[in-house]
């Protein structure tokens, strides 16, 4: 609960918070950040307003809760969810809680509570949004440097929000890839000392939290998360508490995709980043036209999908066999909604081969088709391993040929990640001489 002496600890810690942030967007953990500099100081504007209307609001609706006066009435909850990926999956989230022994009593990304707050920290949490917000937007436009500020306002507001709850059993946080998700964990784990658990569903650590330093317990929801997440502990890459595997499809047997006859023998997943900001970032919903229009093509991954898809149709030609491009959904999005006409169309069409127009919500159905699936990097690839076909692979590096993944680090499914041309060739050689007998 956020009382006097937790309060006291978020104004010490915050005080150093831009040097805190500037340590964490030094390391290698993926921000979700905005475009430009300009554009950061105007969300990190957008979401202070946001604050300060919640605080008005409950100042209009529930003053007589909210004088200083006044004992804090609390709310008992008993497992908090945080990040707007568990918004938009629901039933994932609860599946989770109600394996770790909770009930369905949960608080999605609540706001603050004012009212439950100790009397005597009222004010000056009041005098703390009015001050402290202010300054930190001054800062940041005097410096010239890309620092993301929005993220420290984030933070903050996920850590008053869940700090006027009354200490609630745990607080899940499923967005780990953002930095202002990672650092609220880590600072409501270890200065608040609150029950934190960060849950891990698609994503492999290595490439998305690398540098996890949190020390809470962490759910994977695959078994190649398992192997990673326990090979990067034991070498003391991550520091973490315990790791829980609960298998996707035993909580969702419903979801496992009924088996196809072979149709193409190579499958290309495309993650859409030719209409991507830098290649991984979707741009806002005033800005597909633009992305359509291939306004953001020009960045290194959509290079980097773009040759490997050649190399592939190249090596098919020669080899006899065919390819089929899986598009992501935002492409399918993209084509349907707007028109647009994805780089690697031309290159598929002059080829003679094949991309799913299907319409599918989920490309997972189709792409038990191939014999042979190959990504960039997709978390497609990743559920279709998990689901045994071990035909799959994807790229290690990333398009600068830095190293996303130590392959040690995933015992058994190293063989599903190529660092090269020449080695991804040689993988799907080997397969197809495998199918053939």
């Amino acid at each position: 609960m956020l009382n006097l002496r937790n309060f006291a600890i978020l104004l010490l810690d915050f005080s150093g918070g831009i040097k805190g942030l500037r340590q964490v967007q030094a390391s290698d953990t993926y921000h979700g950040e905005c475009g430009s500099r300009w554009e950061d100081r105007k969300l990190f504007l957008s979401l202070s307003l946001r604050q300060y209307r919640s605080l008005l609001r409950q100042i209009v609706l529930r003053k007589s809760r909210l004088c200083f006066w006044k004992k804090p009435e609390r709310r008992k909850v008993e497992v908090v969810v945080s990040g707007w990926w568990a918004l938009a999956n629901r039933p994932l989230a609860e599946k989770i809680i109600l394996k770790d022994g909770h009930s369905q009593a949960v608080e999605y990304d609540s706001e603050i509570d004012y009212g439950s707050v100790d009397t005597i920290v009222r004010p000056l949490m009041w005098i703390f949004m009015g001050l402290y917000i202010p300054a930190v937007f001054l800062i940041g436009l005097l410096d010239k440097r890309k620092h993301r500020y929005s993220i420290l306002s984030s933070t903050v507001g996920t850590v008053l929000k869940v700090g006027s709850l009354r200490s609630p059993d745990a607080v899940y946080f499923f967005s780990l890839y953002l930095s202002q998700d990672y650092l609220a964990a880590t600072y409501l784990s270890k200065r608040l000392k609150l029950p934190v658990v960060c849950v891990f569903h698609e994503q492999l650590m290595s490439v998305f939290s690398s540098n996890f330093q949190a020390s809470t317990p962490v759910i994977v929801t695959a078994d190649i998360q398992r192997v990673e997440a326990e090979n990067l502990r034991k070498r003391g890459a991550i520091s973490v508490g315990d790791i829980r595997y609960y298998d996707y499809y035993e909580m969702f047997p419903e979801n496992v995709p009924s088996a196809m006859p072979h149709k193409y023998d190579i499958g290309f997943v495309s993650s859409g980043e030719w209409g991507r900001e830098g290649g991984k970032k979707q741009p806002p919903l005033d800005m597909l036209p633009l992305a359509a229009r291939g306004d953001f093509a020009d960045n290194g991954p959509a290079q980097k999908s773009i040759e490997l898809l050649v190399i592939l149709l190249k090596w098919a030609r020669t080899n006899r066999k065919t390819v089929c491009v899986y598009p992501h959904p935002y492409e399918r999005l993209l084509m349907d909604e707007y028109g647009a006409k994805p780089p690697w169309l031309e290159l598929v069409n002059e080829a003679g081969q094949y991309w799913d127009d299907s319409q599918a919500a989920d490309s997972l159905v189709q792409i038990s088709e191939s014999s042979v699936t190959v990504s960039q990097f997709s978390t497609l690839s990743l559920k279709r391993i998990d689901l045994g076909f071990m035909s799959t692979f994807n790229c290690a590096v990333d398009f600068e040929g830095t190293p996303l993944i130590a392959l040690g680090d995933l015992g058994k499914y190293q063989r599903n990640f190529f660092v090269n041309f020449n080695d991804l060739e040689r993988k799907i050689e080997s397969e197809f001489e495998a199918i053939n007998g």
